[in-house]
């Protein structure tokens, strides 16, 4: 949660977007969160949904194993070479 931050308005100014814990025990067992979201498209409904729990410290599941993420995923895309 380390921020810079103007003291004219506390606005903050700079900071980690992204922070992340790992389990190396348990790769399925790590956290993450990315503000604003996890979609780079500004039309998906994950394009800032994590922006509110970034605020506040919080964290989301970051699954590693291919069942984990199968059973997670909301939508697949497959981008295929021309």
């Amino acid at each position: 949660m380390n921020a810079g931050y103007r003291l004219s308005d506390f606005r903050v100014t700079s900071g980690a977007l992204f922070r992340t814990v790992i389990d190396v025990g348990n790769w399925d067992n790590s956290r993450c969160i990315n503000a604003p979201g996890q979609s780079g498209d500004p039309r998906s409904p994950h394009y800032a949904d994590l922006a509110p729990l970034w605020a506040v410290g919080e964290y989301v599941p970051m699954l590693y194993s291919k069942a984990a993420i199968d059973n997670a995923a909301d939508l697949r895309i497959i981008l295929t070479p021309g």
